[in-house]
């Protein structure tokens, strides 16, 4: 699913849904968890860092749909 950000007016953004996903995202590529044995066959229990650069290649390259919410004047 996308992830909201809610823009401020201080050009700062705050996460208004998918703050999860953020940081299991960023946890995974700081090598923080390895991925699951259930859903990642092969690639289970290991870390990015163990991958190989192709496989390393295709996280980085996947793109995740970010969408702006612009003149919203109070948080959720």
């Amino acid at each position: 699913p996308p992830i909201y950000f809610r823009v401020l007016e201080n050009n700062y953004y705050e996460c208004v849904d998918g703050q999860q996903r953020c940081t299991a995202i960023f946890d995974f590529f700081e090598n923080k968890y390895p991925l699951s044995k259930k859903y990642s066959g092969e690639f289970g229990d290991k870390l990015l860092k163990d991958l190989s650069p192709e496989i390393i290649d295709k996280f980085e390259d996947y793109e995740i749909a970010v969408f702006e919410i612009t003149n919203l004047s109070s948080p959720f």
